[in-house]
């Protein structure tokens, strides 16, 4: 396979890890859930009262989601056998460039917010 290929994969995983991570961010998304008072876990979207913590539970969803569409690609660029162009390469970086800024604003946004 071919260097942009690889290239290619890993900004796909990127992208999709970042994407998803925001959409579970902004919409209600079954989760693994952490009390660490109680030190016990609960899955769903709507859960118990108390101390929680949800970060486990995005980065697992994301790296899944990730790791799905990384396969699917994989699989793609393998049965087709060809070679990316230049234009969707860049393409590509700047699609994951303007959703990394983004999502850098909207979670700036959302910690002003709390203050």
């Amino acid at each position: 396979m071919q260097r942009e290929n690889y290239f290619l994969l890993g900004s796909l995983a990127l992208f999709s890890f970042c994407l998803s991570y925001f959409l579970s961010e902004v919409f209600p998304t079954p989760l693994w859930w952490y009390y660490p008072l109680d030190q016990h876990w609960e899955y769903g979207v709507l859960t118990t009262p108390g101390l929680r913590m949800g970060w486990y539970g995005k980065v697992l969803f994301s790296f899944e989601v990730s790791l799905a569409i990384s396969t699917l690609s994989f699989c793609l660029v393998k049965l087709t056998r060809r070679q990316t162009s230049a234009s969707l390469l860049q393409g590509l970086n700047l699609a994951a460039m303007s959703i990394t800024v983004f999502i850098l604003y909207y979670f700036a946004r959302t910690l002003i917010a709390r203050m």
